[in-house]
């Protein structure tokens, strides 16, 4: 079953026309909430896909229906969105810290 969801909002950048500093940036509301809402939708579409892998015959593991949400989600392109090697330490942690 597909799921149905948006590419995850954190790997946008800050709206244009702002200028700041980008270790600011992550550690800011705006970043901390949309990481938050993306964090709760993949959390959803995994809660959804296990019920329904659930009631499905056969057995299939907690990780794998996660790993196929986190691919159908854009999730797998989560590294992608940093690219200055100095902030992806900073940005790395805050994303773990997330979950």
């Amino acid at each position: 079953m597909p799921v149905q969801a948006s590419l995850p909002h954190i790997v946008h950048s800050p709206p244009t026309g702002l200028l700041i500093d980008a270790k600011l940036y992550y550690t800011s509301e705006v970043f901390v909430t949309a990481l938050r809402d993306d964090i709760k939708v993949l959390l959803a579409a995994f809660e959804a896909a296990w019920a329904a892998q659930k009631d499905a015959a056969g057995d299939v593991l907690p990780y794998h229906v996660f790993k196929d949400v986190w691919k159908q989600t854009g999730w797998i392109y989560i590294h992608l969105s940093i690219t200055e090697p100095a902030l992806r330490h900073d940005w790395a942690r805050l994303v773990y810290r997330g979950f």
